[in-house]
């Protein structure tokens, strides 16, 4: 499980995990039966796959052994022991002095980040709170014996290396996870110098984290950035992993770039033209320099966020052009036509629903739409 070849289905890929399990209230015992216990992906041992699953059981093997909480271990045998008083195990419904809030990085604007229970899930797979400054004790107590000895520490730094990784964790030959970190060797594109780095990056919601340890450089680099990327999106995760190459470089005295400023995203840009100019430009910008999404609703954000904004004329056309784009999605259908309901224009709902009908004939859901838009129509008020 700490070398990830458990085989176990992690939970975070559950078509329900965002918006249901991640914001459910589970005992420990009760979690790992419903959402660590499927059938196994591959046999232990013959494949790396990241699974946050597999800290949750060894979370709880802690506990069953030492007849202590996860949280008590953590503080009495890493934190106090370490003299890292500002670090601990997270719940929701406790206050901390200087807590830094999170945030998403939407389409359009900054938000809050969505709510996780911390106590279920992550639990034992992440929900921890630090600082860059604790953060800095742990990586100094990781060249010394104060937790680990030198046998362990070793293990926990070598390889797995006999197994592949799955394709999503980039599908190398050869693994390159130990025991809870990353260890490889990044060469610069331009000295073509290698440094052996030992990394690990973390991912929750209003949040990314990444560390690295150039080893041989005696080195430490922490981010902590209280800002997280929403779902379909990694400009934020991208930033933080070319800002920890570019500091690996500072570190060993190689060439370096400066980051550079954000770019507008494709939905901000034409926002800004709706704004200007209207939704007719913003369609004719589109046209001529624009990024279709492949599956469809590549303005769909735009439309909703109009919408939100009491721009009904705007986003309704803009909803009308993608389907215009990508007349043959069906859920786009289903989406348009319940937004033109919701807004007052049944005849058009009617017709959306009814295109969507002539794809998936047995579609319940345009069903359903065909005949409210009908039933507003002829005037008939639901029975009560």
């Amino acid at each position: 499980m700490l070398s990830h070849q458990s085989g176990i289905k992690d939970f975070t890929s559950a078509i329900d995990y965002r918006r249901v399990i991640d914001r459910s209230s589970y005992g420990k015992d009760e979690f790992i039966k419903e959402h660590c216990s499927a059938d196994l992906l591959h046999d232990p041992g013959t494949m790396y796959s990241y699974c946050n699953a597999g800290y949750c059981i060894l979370g709880r093997i802690i506990e069953q052994v030492t007849n202590k909480t996860y949280e008590q271990n953590l503080r009495a045998r890493i934190f106090d022991l370490l003299h890292m008083y500002d670090s601990g195990f997270d719940h929701n419904r406790s206050v901390l002095n200087s807590r830094a809030s999170g945030y998403t990085l939407g389409p359009f604007d900054i938000e809050n980040a969505d709510y996780i229970e911390m106590d279920s899930t992550p639990g034992a797979a992440g929900a921890i709170y630090s600082t860059v400054e604790d953060m800095f004790l742990w990586d100094r107590a990781l060249y010394t014996d104060q937790m680990l000895s030198k046998q362990y520490r070793d293990l926990m730094f070598r390889p797995n290396n006999e197994v592949p990784e799955v394709k999503a964790a980039g599908g190398r030959s050869r693994s390159i996870y130990g025991y809870g970190w990353q260890i490889y060797s990044r060469t610069h594109p331009l000295t073509k110098q290698k440094t052996k780095v030992v990394n690990h990056g973390g991912a929750i919601y209003g949040f990314r984290a990444m560390e690295s340890r150039p080893v041989e450089d005696d080195a430490f680099i922490v981010i902590l950035c209280n800002q997280g990327d929403r779902v379909g999106s990694s400009d934020v995760w991208n930033a933080i992993v070319r800002l920890n190459t570019e500091l690996i470089h500072v570190i060993t005295g190689q060439p370096y770039r400066m980051p550079s400023e954000a770019r507008l995203t494709q939905d901000q840009r034409l926002y800004r033209i709706v704004n200007s100019d209207g939704a007719e430009a913003a369609i004719a910008w589109f046209e001529r320099n624009g990024k279709k999404a492949a599956w469809g609703g590549s303005l769909l954000q735009l439309s909703e966020k109009l919408l939100s904004d009491g721009r009904i004329e705007e986003g309704l056309r803009l909803m009308e052009y993608d389907i215009e784009v990508t007349p043959g999605k069906a859920w786009l259908l289903r989406k348009t036509a319940q937004v033109f309901l919701d807004n007052g224009r049944t005849d058009t709902a009617l017709i959306y629903a009814k295109r969507g009908l002539e794809i998936r004939p047995d579609d319940e859901r345009f069903e359903q739409l065909v005949a409210e838009a009908n039933r507003i129509l002829k005037g008939d008020t639901p029975d009560k």
